[in-house]
């Protein structure tokens, strides 16, 4: 009779009164198999297992459902799903018809249930207006809110009637080119080398400080504006050193000449 093989791994079942100098080397890869169940990685023999009643698997280290298919049942504490989609569709009541509802426990406190959002409460999609509401922002993730506490760069925001505590710090811009752009900065400076025309991009409700140096011994060609000054819309005169402002006010851009510093 020849060698015979287990059902399960395989192994070598050397024939009986034969493999007189061979049953050794099958004897110790049938060993190698073996051992390769209990692989520490949990890569090792492929095999199935059967947990009878009464018994108990103590797992102290990983237990990987890593495998496309491995799922463990809703019945048996898991969520009898390979993927988190799965998971929230097995686990949670139905989605159909719901859209707006919010989950809360029901009357029993033994389940969960889709219930209508009460006055005061924060759905989870829509748009909602929170009056005297406290968000923590250690346990919560929030995407374009502002923060009370930390610094945040904050882009085409508008605040209505803030109140401001302390000081303003306005942005000081060398204007090196020839255009007016409050986007620079709001108090800018600019130091003549020959003769400029400047242009602008102060749009309504925008203004600019400008400290020029030089006035005096270069032509200076300003964009159309009206001059604000006691003699009428008249550009002004420059010296060595001037500080002008300008303003737009529904679309006309505005000067006036502050006056001359050493």
């Amino acid at each position: 009779m020849a060698d015979t093989y287990t059902t399960n791994l395989n192994l070598t079942k050397p024939e009986v009164g034969a493999s007189r100098d061979t049953w050794g080397g099958k004897l110790n890869t049938d060993m190698d198999d073996i051992d390769g169940v209990f692989n520490a990685a949990g890569d090792g023999t492929s095999v199935g297992l059967n947990v009878g009643a009464g018994k108990t698997i103590v797992v102290d280290g990983t237990f990987d459902f890593s495998g496309s298919s491995s799922t463990l049942g809703v019945a048996n504490g898991g969520t009898g799903a390979a993927a988190a989609a799965g998971a929230r569709v097995n686990l949670l009541p139905s989605y159909t018809g719901n859209g707006s509802k919010v989950l809360a426990l029901n009357s029993g406190a033994t389940d969960t249930e889709w219930v209508t959002a009460a006055v005061g409460d924060v759905t989870l999609n829509g748009t909602q207006t929170l009056t005297n509401k406290t968000i923590a922002f250690s346990s919560n993730t929030l995407t374009d809110v502002a923060s009370t506490n930390t610094a945040q760069t904050l882009t085409n925001k508008t605040y209505a009637d803030p109140i401001i505590t302390g000081s303003i710090t306005e942005e000081v811009y060398t204007l090196t080119g020839v255009d007016l752009d409050p986007a620079n900065g709001t108090v800018q400076s600019k130091t003549l080398s020959g003769a400029v025309t400047f242009t602008s991009s102060i749009a309504t409700g925008e203004s600019i400080v400008l400290m020029l140096n030089g006035g005096a011994t270069y032509t200076v060609t300003w964009p159309t504006m009206t001059w604000v000054t006691s003699g009428g819309n008249v550009a002004p005169t420059l010296t060595a050193n001037d500080t002008l402002v300008f303003w737009n006010v529904a679309g006309t851009l505005y000067g006036a000449y502050v006056g001359s510093y050493v």
